[in-house]
């Protein structure tokens, strides 16, 4: 069975964005704004905005904004500016890894969104709920607030909302299955998981959602993977890996016609990893020449987009790649790369997760 040593999907999907001079001018705007506001829940909208934007460089101030919004919203009693002061704090709380509080805050909004009779925000409180219970490996407890979303969705006729609902079970299956040692169990769950991500993408493919369709498939291409590594038959391994190309490729096609290049890159950083882990398990060294070609593209998209963590780990598969062909100078290089974007991740995490908060 072959040994993968670097991360192969970020979740599947984690794009890093930058934080552009046009953001910044909007938070100006906002707060000259905030500072002329004549009514207070015209304020509390202005706070929620600003607790968004600030989520792109610094968490603590988009924290202190979500607060404002919240303490000003009780002192009105403006139930339904309240309920989405509590999804943005609790957003903020998960982006921070505090779960615990992620999960009160989204009860809190669901609470109210349950009195106000709001099936919309019901809906995306229960889908929060079930992202935190999945963050914390409680699996079941996901699948079960996923499913309450779900059956809001159906009675919305929120189409979107029910494939992106198949999409997040389908994820938890994965993941479900992906931490059990009970091989059949564990093949129900991989099983289930397919099973929620094609229903996810038929409906995506109805509304010719091309973003949810190529989600679909790169999330299909990681359990194919998962598969692939879980077998000790040559045979059926080669199977799920031909499988997973096919997924990634057409992923890759979708995002090509978008133009999204950052989901570009990190789609070519899977692909490329996949010919790594291709080039171990029938040690064939050509296939680590398609994971340098594709490992190339994707590091050079990451590097002009500013994706720290696709360039992270292009940098990982490109390192290995290159030790596999002994090509030591170029896998050293890659090796450095790996260490410097590892520690200018850490530092804008901190940075993101300052104590600066605007005046």
């Amino acid at each position: 069975m072959p040994k993968n040593n670097f991360i192969l999907f970020l979740c599947f999907f984690i794009f890093c964005f930058g934080y552009f001079s046009a953001g910044q001018n909007k938070t100006d705007s906002l707060l000259k704004m905030l500072k002329y506001a004549k009514h207070d829940t015209t304020r509390v909208n202005i706070y929620i905005d600003l607790s968004n934007l600030y989520r792109k460089s610094n968490l603590d101030s988009a924290l202190y904004f979500g607060n404002k919004g919240m303490e000003l919203a009780l002192k009105i009693i403006w139930n339904k500016g309240l309920a989405q002061c509590y999804n943005k704090i609790g957003n903020i709380y998960t982006e921070q890894g505090k779960y615990d509080k992620a999960l009160n805050f989204y009860l809190k909004s669901l609470s109210i969104a349950e009195k106000l009779g709001d099936s919309n925000r019901m809906s995306a409180c229960y889908t929060n709920i079930g992202i935190i219970h999945s963050y914390q490996g409680s699996y079941d407890k996901a699948i079960e607030y996923y499913h309450k979303s779900l059956e809001l969705d159906i009675k919305l006729g929120n189409k979107k909302g029910i494939a992106s609902c198949y999409n997040q079970i389908g994820n938890v299956y994965k993941n479900y299955g992906s931490s059990l040692n009970n091989l059949k169990v564990k093949s129900e769950k991989i099983d289930k998981a397919i099973e929620y991500f094609e229903k996810s993408l038929k409906i995506f493919e109805e509304l010719g959602d091309k973003n949810g369709i190529s989600y679909c498939y790169n999330n299909m291409g990681g359990v194919f993977f998962s598969q692939g590594n879980s077998t000790s038959d040559t045979k059926i391994r080669a199977d799920y890996y031909n499988k997973t190309l096919d997924c990634f490729l057409k992923s890759l096609k979708i995002f090509n016609e978008l133009g999204d290049k950052n989901k570009i890159a990190a789609v070519k950083s899977n692909i490329a990893g996949l010919y790594c882990t291709i080039a171990d398990s029938t040690e064939t060294k050509s296939y680590y020449n398609e994971a340098i070609k594709y490992g190339l593209e994707a590091i050079q998209i990451a590097k002009e987009k500013k994706a720290l963590s696709t360039e992270n780990i292009a940098a990982r598969v490109l390192q290995k790649a290159y030790k596999g062909i002994d090509n030591t100078t170029k896998a050293l290089k890659f090796a450095e790369i790996v260490i410097a974007t590892k520690d200018r991740r850490k530092n804008e995490s901190n940075s993101r997760n300052g104590n600066k908060i605007p005046d």
